[in-house]
């Protein structure tokens, strides 16, 4: 395919070009479109307007099963993998999240299948760590961190963090100041899902003597906080490669690099001899090693509070044929669809 046009916001098309030297496209001219509305986008697909559109809310999904258009046929609802997770980021430069205990503690009262159930509909797996459970870096013998408030309570306990003046919130003296374990949870504001999680992880933080703040913003103003280091805490997530490499992310010098992905600061030597050793290292086996303890490294120290691998989901046309799934984003290949002649677009 080659570019057509280009409407800022609005749409790109392509069209076939005619001097390629494989196989040509099936489709003649393909248009993206750029429709920030989800409830418009999915209207759209349902009434034959569009052909595909990714439906990112798992309650609008679950709706869309029970359409009249999707009964008839007319309209095919899918679910499929998708490489990536999410989770609730720690700012290291926050006194608060220094401590080990502190960010197990707030990881365990964290209701991760609770939160799959209600909020994504038993769409999602949870996870340990910062590889996909389906990849064979992934460590199966570190299971997730249960959901055990009293176990928060008495890690919190034993690392000093009481509440002292009896205002709810638990505090700590720490190198001669007070602290209230006490922050803001940033979080993207375009998404339900988003704050329908926040709001259950600030109700069982609750419990435990933590306060939390939600600050939903917009991405733009996200992202430069995130690269600023401007912020407590965030839930965001991952879209992983196929190559399983930990330096953008996690490596410690990154960590004082504005605008680098390591946006939470971590530092550790340990695990940065593990990444720049499987960078050069050819044997399957000794990688698979290497990525194992990796894990265990990072699963110990919680620098993230890993939540869950959600599965992604959309609705298309019926009018497509030979939609096919993989692991390597974006999980589709348009290359590979087709339509009935009978049914082509005018």
């Amino acid at each position: 395919m080659m570019f057509s046009s280009w409407k800022k916001n609005e749409r790109l098309e392509l069209v076939r070009y005619p001097d390629h030297w494989g196989k040509p496209f099936y489709f003649s001219k393909v248009v993206f479109r750029n429709i920030p509305n989800a409830n418009t986008s999915l209207e759209m697909t349902l009434n034959g307007e569009l052909d595909w559109s990714v439906i990112a809310e798992k309650s609008l999904y679950v709706q869309t099963l029970d359409k009249p258009q999707v009964k008839e046929g007319k309209a095919i609802p899918t679910k499929f993998d998708y490489p990536g997770y999410r989770y609730i980021g720690w700012n290291f430069k926050r006194e608060i999240f220094k401590e080990r205990a502190v960010r197990t503690a707030l990881a365990h009262a964290i209701p991760v299948q609770k939160i799959i159930d209600k909020v994504l509909y038993g769409l999602g797996t949870p996870l340990s760590g910062p590889f996909l459970p389906s990849s064979s870096s992934y460590d199966a013998s570190l299971a997730p961190l249960s959901f055990d408030p009293d176990l928060s309570r008495k890690l919190l306990d034993d690392a000093g963090w009481k509440d002292t003046n009896n205002n709810g919130i638990r505090d700590k003296v720490i190198n001669g100041k007070l602290y209230e374990l006490k922050f803001d949870l940033m979080i993207y504001a375009d998404t339900t899902m988003y704050k329908t999680i926040a709001e259950v992880v600030q109700q069982e933080y609750r419990q435990i003597g933590v306060d939390v703040q939600i600050s939903p913003v917009k991405w733009a103003l996200m992202l430069e906080k995130l690269h600023k280091k401007e912020f407590d805490a965030c839930m965001l997530g991952w879209a992983l490669s196929w190559k399983s490499d930990l330096y953008q992310i996690w490596h410690s010098s990154q960590a004082e690099v504005m605008e680098s992905s390591n946006a939470i600061g971590y530092k550790n030597p340990a695990l940065d001899k593990l990444i720049e050793e499987v960078r050069i290292t050819m044997d399957a086996g000794r990688r698979k090693q290497l990525y194992r303890e990796m894990h265990k490294l990072i699963y110990d120290d919680q620098p993230y509070a890993f939540l869950f691998v959600d599965k992604r989901t959309a609705v298309y046309n019926s009018r497509i044929q030979n939609v096919k799934y993989y692991q390597i984003r974006p999980c589709i290949d348009e290359r590979e669809w087709k339509a009935p002649a009978a049914r082509a677009r005018r």
